[in-house]
């Protein structure tokens, strides 16, 4: 098991949730990297961590892949949210069925990355939009965004990030989730 040093009296995750500021995380010692397999950051954590106001330690927690039971008594509640994603994977995979009746739908493979299916624009001056695209920055953050819209535009080529919700509205979670995977295209 891992240890996280909590520098003092351990915390509720209730009073961290109060008093975090900057997504933050306790360095973990070298031999401790060595045996623990570190994920990488991604859009999902991020929006985890902005939705629910989670706390470092929580969101450290995530990092290294560790999962957190709920308590019984929220049983309920977490099947209602299973049920809601559901719902979401259901509505994106007919939103991208009915995309592809109307434009070029790509799906990213070993064959056809998003840097290939940018050429494949410049060459054919046609858009498309790519899913299941992988970013990936210097192994540390990754996204893997619903779709990425790419169009010729002139002399350049435009990237849009695309992200299926199943809701009429758009959260502030959900804001910071599409930034992230701008973010990521930028760094690219």
């Amino acid at each position: 098991t891992n240890h996280i040093d909590l520098k003092g009296e351990p915390w509720s995750l209730e009073n961290e949730k109060n008093a975090w500021g900057m997504l933050s995380f306790p360095a973990l010692k070298n031999q401790d990297l060595s045996t623990t397999p570190v994920s990488r950051l991604t859009a999902t954590q991020l929006q985890g961590y902005v939705t629910q106001k989670l706390c470092p330690r929580w969101a450290r927690f995530q990092q290294l892949g560790l999962q957190v039971e709920s308590h019984p008594r929220f049983s309920g509640i977490d099947q209602e949210i299973q049920s809601r994603r559901q719902q979401g994977i259901t509505f994106k995979r007919q939103v991208i069925e009915a995309l592809q009746n109307q434009a070029r739908v790509c799906c990213e493979t070993a064959a056809l990355t998003w840097q290939l299916a940018i050429r494949t624009v410049l060459l054919d001056k046609k858009p498309l939009f790519l899913t299941q695209a992988k970013l990936k920055v210097e192994d540390s953050i990754s996204g893997s965004p619903d779709l990425i819209y790419i169009q010729h535009q002139g002399s350049h080529i435009c990237l849009e990030v695309w992200d299926i919700k199943f809701s009429s509205s758009i959260s502030y979670a959900q804001k910071w989730r599409i930034t992230f995977y701008t973010y990521l295209l930028d760094c690219l």
